[in-house]
């Protein structure tokens, strides 16, 4: 039985925070394996922004986010123009098409001005199918985790 809540609800994908600019519009996290999972939550967290920054989450039978596409009802956040929120996405396994078995997160940003920036990251956590899941294992090399001692012992 998983006691602590970072077994729980493991790191599944990241996007590390990214200033968007004119150069760069967009970026995309690893494939999280639905397969291990009952559900996912995508959080997007905004810094600094003087333009538009959006969520989305696409799925695909392949590891590959060249081959996702959207899902039939759209499972994102857009046009969003404040700096400082945070917004998320959370998605069941059985909402998945049946052909498909990986979900991506993208964050997409759009500038008002050559100088504009935003700053955004975004991070996935998922909630276990198999108490032996390990999704941060197939899916983050960077992620490191540390529980307080259980108390209720």
């Amino acid at each position: 039985m998983i006691a602590r809540l970072i077994e729980r609800l493991g790191w599944a994908g990241v996007i590390a925070p990214i200033a968007f600019t004119t150069a760069v519009t967009g970026a995309t996290s690893g494939a999280v394996d639905m397969s291990k999972a009952r559900r996912l939550l995508a959080q997007l967290s905004i810094g600094v922004s003087s333009g538009t920054i959006g969520i989305s989450l696409r799925h695909s039978p392949n590891t590959f986010s060249s081959d996702s596409s959207a899902f039939a009802t759209a499972l994102a956040i857009t046009g969003v123009t404040a700096g400082g929120v945070q917004r998320q996405i959370e998605l069941n396994a059985e909402d998945m098409p049946a052909a498909s078995r990986y979900v991506f997160a993208v964050l997409t940003g759009s500038h008002t001005a050559a100088l504009s920036t935003i700053l955004g990251a975004n991070l996935i956590t998922a909630d276990h199918r198999y108490d032996d899941a390990d999704l941060a294992a197939d899916n983050l090399s960077t992620v490191s985790s540390i529980a307080s001692a259980d108390l209720l012992r």
